[in-house]
């Protein structure tokens, strides 16, 4: 009897030592909610053997595939609820990306050069999506969140299109995930066409930009893929990068399938969502936006 009793003692014993205890099991981190939709490009973070053109960044503001080659983002996808945007003050300051790997070159502050190509630094998740807190705030300001874009679409449409976020957010409670870029070479400001804004060509104009959004109900335990069904609300916007797109211009005018915007860029978007879903919503034009 004691024998038997014995053997179920070390059987118990060598199971639980099978299992790993709760402290050790992998958690999350809490910038992986920017890709709860999914990694539109497959980017990888590799330290050790970096993809120049597809590097991946996850911070617990957003989520981004860099390319070295540009000098810029190809993509920042994040999620924005209504605790992320409050009243802290806006940077003053920007700041080159300490994470990017040594062999890459840091894009700094002023390769911009907006005296000579009226280039501004463009965010792709603004301040005001972030400004629960100075540091989520500060946060937006490092130039790999950065796309050279002219004053009257960074101010204008662009900046307009922010803010319709931010309000639609709070005014109707809803969960927004947005992802944006740029896309092509040259963009045209009142100084001229360029292609970069360096005459080291490290950091590339692009010729548009693009912005998709899935408008979702308020947060649930069961994560953002649940939520979509036939009626979603998926938004795509594609503004050129010119003197164009001022504040007068709604940015409602730029409204196309996002269907378009991934065959443009070369991205697939939403990529956890069932395809029976998504693609369908892919096809459409919002016609909330375009009042169609």
């Amino acid at each position: 009897m004691k024998r038997f009793a014995l053997m179920l003692f070390l059987l118990a014993s060598s199971l639980a030592c099978a299992q790993a205890p709760p402290a050790l099991q992998p958690k999350s981190k809490p910038g992986d909610v920017h890709l709860a939709l999914g990694n539109p490009s497959n980017a990888v973070h590799d330290p050790r053997n970096p993809d120049p053109t597809n590097y991946l960044i996850v911070r617990d503001q957003y989520a981004l595939s860099y390319n070295s080659k540009r000098g810029t983002p190809n993509w920042v996808s994040y999620r924005l609820r209504k605790s992320d945007m409050g009243r802290a003050e806006r940077s003053v300051l920007f700041f080159p990306d300490d994470d990017l790997p040594k062999q890459f070159y840091h894009v700094k502050p002023f390769d911009y050069h907006f005296n000579r190509t009226g280039m501004t630094r463009g965010h792709m998740c603004p301040s005001s999506h972030r400004n629960n807190t100075e540091n989520n705030a500060k946060a937006t300001f490092i130039m790999t969140n950065m796309v050279p874009q002219t004053e009257e679409l960074n101010g204008g449409t662009w900046n307009n299109l922010e803010m319709w976020c931010r309000d639609y957010c709070f005014k109707n409670n809803k969960e927004l995930h947005i992802i944006c870029g740029p896309h092509g070479i040259g963009g045209k400001s009142e100084r001229g066409t360029f292609k970069h804004t360096d005459y080291e060509m490290r950091v590339v104009v692009p010729k548009s930009c693009w912005k998709v959004i899935a408008i979702l109900d308020p947060p649930g335990a069961d994560g953002p893929v649940p939520k979509f069904n036939k009626n979603t609300r998926v938004i795509g916007v594609l503004m050129p990068n010119t003197t164009e797109p001022v504040k007068e211009v709604p940015w409602s005018n730029y409204v196309v399938s996002v269907e378009n915007i991934e065959q443009l860029v070369g991205l697939r978007f939403f990529g956890n969502v069932p395809a029976e879903i998504i693609d369908p919503l892919k096809k459409k034009v919002d016609s909330a936006s375009t009042g169609k």
